[in-house]
């Protein structure tokens, strides 16, 4: 089966966290395995995160996932090649230095 890549783009709080972790909670109910990736200096969440309202009319909290907290390529791939996984959830890629894009290329093309 050939590589597919999918970007969620769009504007803060329009809960592209929260659809990323959709898509890998859908995945994930299909048997595959899944390899979560964020970038280091993201230190709001230990995992993917993703707003929700609180009780409280001004009141917020997070639904989180776990995921890998990652600051280069090396540490991308020694987790690709202990995990195997058959999809990678990569939340804020913008906070990532150029280096994720050769990555992702590279797992693409194999």
């Amino acid at each position: 089966m050939a590589a597919t890549l999918t970007v969620i783009t769009g504007p803060m709080f329009s809960k592209k966290s929260k659809r990323l972790m959709e898509m890998l909670n859908d995945e994930l109910h299909a048997d595959k395995k899944i390899l979560r990736l964020k970038p280091n200096i993201d230190d709001r969440t230990v995992g993917i995160g993703s707003r929700k309202p609180g009780p409280a009319d001004n009141e917020e909290t997070w639904e989180e996932v776990q995921a890998y907290r990652i600051s280069s390529a090396g540490e991308a791939e020694d987790l690709f090649q202990k995990e195997k996984p058959d999809v990678i959830g990569i939340d804020e890629g913008h906070l990532f230095d150029f280096w994720l894009q050769d990555w992702i290329a590279k797992k693409l093309d194999e």
